[in-house]
């Protein structure tokens, strides 16, 4: 019974993140620097697919989800993807916000 609940609680929370994943955009974020490193790497803007997957970082942030009243917990969420993307709009975002409606600050690796 219990898996089945998480697994509605889950699939319920991709869905709303899919719904809601624009609003991140909304959210403080903390660069982790200001300029691209010197060496070969991604140049230009990032891209974000229609699923969220985001590609071509030049400027890695932490994204804060902060509840409205924080319990005093704090974890770094990091989305897999491997070296070619993030899957943050199927896998960061959601579990993100999932731990936020627990009253734990989230903050995002993007």
């Amino acid at each position: 019974m219990k898996t089945i609940f998480f697994s509605f609680l889950f699939f319920g929370s991709l869905i709303s993140a899919q719904n809601s994943f624009s609003t991140q955009a909304q959210l403080p974020s903390i660069n982790l620097w200001t300029k691209i490193p010197d060496g070969p790497g991604p140049g230009g803007e990032s891209i974000v697919s229609a699923k969220g997957s985001i590609t071509h970082i030049t400027t890695p942030k932490l994204i804060i989800h902060q509840p409205q009243n924080p319990n005093g917990i704090a974890i770094l969420v990091i989305s897999g993807g491997g070296y070619a993307h993030i899957e943050s709009g199927s896998e960061g975002y959601p579990a993100s916000e999932w731990l936020k409606s627990l009253g734990i600050t989230a903050f995002e690796l993007q």
